[in-house]
């Protein structure tokens, strides 16, 4: 095991890690979802930057591919007047069913915005 501290994290508690930097990142939450069988949820601070942890747990873990659900802003600002790109809609709203469904475990990344954001 990389990381052997992760053994003794018990589920259902609150963990902040900082300080982490690099590909150790996902290295590390790989080794937390193998050990976890709970959904894990991951802050980011930009879209861009959940984007990139998403890349790179993928190539990091490639057996956790199905596990990792990322749910995207939008590409619009409230005022604008134009709707937001429909690939975008469509992945909002895959991630919606993905999570409504029985999930077991898995990691959810997700941009800070998106939780000062209503869903209707």
């Amino acid at each position: 095991m990389l990381f052997q501290q992760i053994q003794d994290l018990e589920p259902s508690k609150n963990y902040q890690f900082k300080g982490i930097r690099g590909l150790a990142l996902p290295l590390l939450l790989a080794e937390i979802i193998n050990n976890n069988q709970g959904l894990n949820l991951v802050l980011t601070e930009s879209a861009h930057e959940s984007i990139v942890l998403e890349e790179e747990l993928e190539l990091c873990a490639p057996e956790l591919k199905d596990k990792i659900f990322h749910f995207p802003t939008w590409d619009t600002l409230p005022y604008d007047v134009f709707s937001p790109n429909p690939e975008i809609v469509s992945q909002r709203l895959a991630f919606l069913h993905n999570i409504s469904q029985n999930i077991d475990s898995g990691i959810l990344i997700i941009p800070t915005n998106n939780l000062m954001q209503r869903l209707s």
